[in-house]
């Protein structure tokens, strides 16, 4: 069937969240083991985007890749976190446990040296007050939907010893069968598969059902019928401003609960490493996401998903090098498309993808997504009987708009188009090589 190409290895400006001139990067995390690979933000080589997926690592393997103004990048190598009530302490658990002695070092020094500074000017016999208990209730939203979704969450680890990669997942049908992002699981055939802890403590291998890199979506099964689920809420009525929570494994810390706000809708992003791109219109958050969290649920506060976790950014021209923690700026695949593609998983271990069948310029710059002129090595850039062909796109249109959005270039095209299902209507505005502007409508077809 016809399918949307685009040019691999091409830099593009994947997002409209920050100038073209300080555009965060986005990239993905591959856990195959020591090779870079596809997956979202994660780092160790000088880069703006850290793959949720991610374990602390101060080393890694990193290569360029098909994202935003300066390129993505991909980190490849060993987690060295695990689930803190393993035998051992991780490096991630030991720095974090130094900075808590740190912290309560200090903090001993001051107390001392304000006691001795306030007690020079007290009498020797100070009153006694009696000290009142700290209520230890819980009744926050918060709190009731951790408590619900903690037993459905999982940590994800890919490979044996060398722990190639880590992040999170959750519980759709309880005979089974997880959601989390393909780039999480990416190296899992070389690294020695694919092993999922739940929040009690189980271990249990898991199966690859299905991945689909273009939408970051993959599906898992463990042999288990007694699961507790997950429901899948509807992004569509998703609004800015309203109060979300992750769940997840940040830094292989599992069992992990942050809470923040939806920042921003339909925010395109695209990843990419050494391996394939994926497009997607993704949900912005503040909150807390960090390499682990990725394939994780996104809720909002009835306790349902509204999200999976999947990429992060990092501060635009930082490139010192270490590891990044959040800053604010997260962004989750919308539940409707990852509960869509995990369906299809499932049902028949693949999915499909809404096409025009066109090919596109992915140097192209002017604004729009340009369709290739033919040529001898693109000798049929809009597909003969395809969607765009029957609709009356030429070779070398721009098209300017899908119902009404601009478009900002190709990705941002492909974004658009896959934010949709096959058998959808799409009005296409074009402008023609001999610079008039006109409109078409296209039925999208599925790329299978």
């Amino acid at each position: 069937m016809a399918e949307d190409r685009w040019r691999e290895g091409d830099d593009v400006d994947d997002t409209s969240a920050l100038p073209v001139n300080q555009t965060s990067v986005f990239e993905t995390y591959s856990p195959s083991g020591g090779q870079a690979a596809a997956s979202h933000p994660a780092a160790s080589r000088p880069g703006p985007v850290w793959p949720a997926s991610g374990a602390a690592v101060p080393s890694g393997t990193w290569s360029p890749g098909v994202a935003a103004t300066s390129g993505a990048t991909a980190y490849s190598g060993p987690a060295q976190t695990r689930r803190g009530s393993r035998s051992g302490r991780t490096a991630a658990a030991g720095l974090l446990a130094g900075a808590l002695a740190l912290g309560l070092a200090g903090g001993g020094v001051a107390g001392f040296l304000g006691a001795r500074a306030a007690l020079d000017g007290v009498e020797s016999d100070p009153s006694v007050v009696e000290a009142i208990p700290v209520s230890t209730s819980s009744g926050t939203p918060i709190t009731a939907i951790a408590q619900h979704a903690l037993p459905s969450v999982v940590f994800i680890s890919v490979g044996s010893d060398t722990r190639q990669g880590v992040g999170s997942g959750f519980v759709v049908r309880e005979d089974g069968y997880i959601v989390t992002n393909s780039h999480v699981v990416e190296g899992a055939g070389e690294a020695g598969g694919v092993e999922v802890t739940f929040s009690d403590g189980e271990d249990l291998s898991a199966e690859i059902v299905g991945q689909d890199h273009e939408y970051d979506i993959a599906v898992l099964k463990v042999d288990r019928t007694d699961l507790p689920v997950l429901e899948f809420g509807d992004s569509d009525a998703v609004q800015v401003g309203a109060s979300v929570v992750a769940v997840g494994a940040p830094l292989g810390l599992d069992n992990t609960v942050t809470s923040g706000i939806v920042s921003a809708l339909n925010r395109p992003v695209t990843a990419g490493g050494a391996g394939p791109t994926s497009f997607i219109n993704a949900i912005q958050t503040d909150a807390a996401i960090n390499p682990g969290n990725s394939g994780g649920p996104l809720l909002d506060l009835n306790g349902r998903v509204v999200g999976v976790n999947s990429a992060i950014a990092q501060i635009p021209g930082d490139v010192g090098g270490g590891q990044a923690g959040s800053i604010g700026l997260g962004f989750a695949i919308p539940s409707n498309q990852a509960q869509h593609t995990a369906t299809q998983l499932i049902e028949t271990g693949s999915s499909n993808h809404p096409v025009i069948g066109v090919m596109l310029d992915m140097t192209y710059s002017g604004g729009g997504a340009r369709v290739l002129e033919e040529s001898a090595e693109v000798p049929e850039p809009v597909v003969s009987g395809g969607p765009a062909d029957q609709a009356g796109v030429q070779p070398g249109d721009v098209i300017l708009a899908v119902d009404g959005e601009e478009i900002q270039h190709g990705s941002h095209l492909v974004i658009v188009l896959r934010s949709h299902s096959v058998g959808d209507e799409v009005e296409l505005r074009l402008r023609g090589a001999d610079g008039d502007e006109r409109t078409v409508t296209v039925t999208l077809q599925g790329s299978e």
